[in-house]
């Protein structure tokens, strides 16, 4: 049997139907067929897209995997997770996959699976993430190296002289070098005047052309990336912070990018949504090892807590209880 027939049993069975009609919430089921295939199965039969919460990053990736076994890599996403009250912002990869997730769940019709370890699905995000599309680069598209190193400063990626890591760019003549967020390989540009003329992978040890390609997407690699609007309140709200908080906000209103910016977001925004905010309404959550991630969340949380009282955290709270977080679904 396809595996989509596996699946379409599954969906059609007297033990599933059950599950799905259960009015007891939340409802306890043992995958003893494997975790994967029976939430594929709910998604499907949901026809929505769900979020699967995981106790830690290495589950999410296992069930990324056999999920998108079943749906197709396309209807499947891992958010990763960043750590709150840091100073520090996600690096580029990671930035750059959970903007690629959210954004994949925004525009998801139909199965889709949102899969999050705990302490991703616990935080808050900016209301923007996943909102920004990516940059399109193919053979024949007009546009200047000047024009596209300013769109890719805009996306957050750092100008430097050679390209060596996710999130970075180059511009030499008529040769635009960049490492999308979530790509395995740079890429290296060719320009015919304002005209993208050819595209090659390259390796980033020895800066050598591998294979040419077709076409790349480039990705955010910043969390925020303020608009106009967004400027204007961190100017305004910047002096009633703390020093090292209103300092930021302003470099933050003056257009600069710099480490820890992506933290400044709760003082911008009035609200975060959680990921859990995100799903269509009517919209599952599955929790996976329910006990051990459970646990997890609220020495996570009890953790972050004394960390921001800590630092004297003065705007909303970024990380919240998993029960909170999941928002009664």
């Amino acid at each position: 049997m396809a595996l989509q027939d596996v699946l379409d049993a599954l969906v059609g069975s007297e033990p599933f139907e059950r599950l799905l009609l259960e009015r007891g919430r939340p409802i306890v089921a043992r995958a003893e067929a494997g975790q994967g295939y029976v939430l594929a199965g709910v998604a499907v039969a949901l026809d929505a897209p769900m979020m699967v919460v995981t106790p830690g990053p290495r589950e999410a990736e296992d069930l990324e995997t056999q999920i998108g076994a079943y749906l197709g890599a396309e209807r499947v996403a891992l958010m990763p997770d960043a750590l709150p009250y840091e100073g520090m912002d996600p690096a580029p990869d990671v930035a750059a996959r959970r903007a690629d997730a959210v954004g994949r769940l925004r525009a998801a019709d139909g199965p889709f699976v949102l899969v999050a370890p705990f302490l991703a699905a616990m935080q808050a995000v900016p209301p923007t993430l996943g909102a920004t599309p990516p940059i399109r680069l193919a053979a024949g598209i007009e546009m200047a190296p000047d024009a596209l190193a300013e769109q890719l400063g805009n996306h957050g990626y750092r100008r430097v002289d050679v390209v060596e890591h996710r999130g970075e760019f180059a511009v030499r003549g008529g040769v635009v070098d960049v490492f999308p967020g979530t790509a395995r390989r740079p890429a290296r540009l060719e320009y015919w005047g304002d005209e993208i003329e050819r595209l090659r992978e390259f390796s980033p040890s020895t800066q050598l052309s591998t294979k040419p390609v077709g076409g790349i997407e480039v990705s955010p690699v910043r969390e925020l990336l303020p608009d106009d609007a967004a400027r204007e309140r961190a100017e305004r709200r910047a002096p009633t912070h703390p020093d090292r908080f209103r300092d930021g906000l302003q470099r933050l209103a003056d257009g600069l990018r710099f480490e820890g910016a992506d933290t400044l977001a709760p003082f911008v925004f009035d609200h975060m949504p959680t990921p859990a905010e995100l799903l269509p309404a009517g919209s599952w959550v599955a929790v996976t090892h329910a006990q051990r991630t459970l646990q997890r969340a609220a020495q996570a949380h009890a953790e972050a807590e004394t960390l921001a009282e800590a630092i004297g955290w003065p705007a909303a709270r970024v990380l919240h209880p998993l029960d909170e977080a999941l928002g009664g679904r």
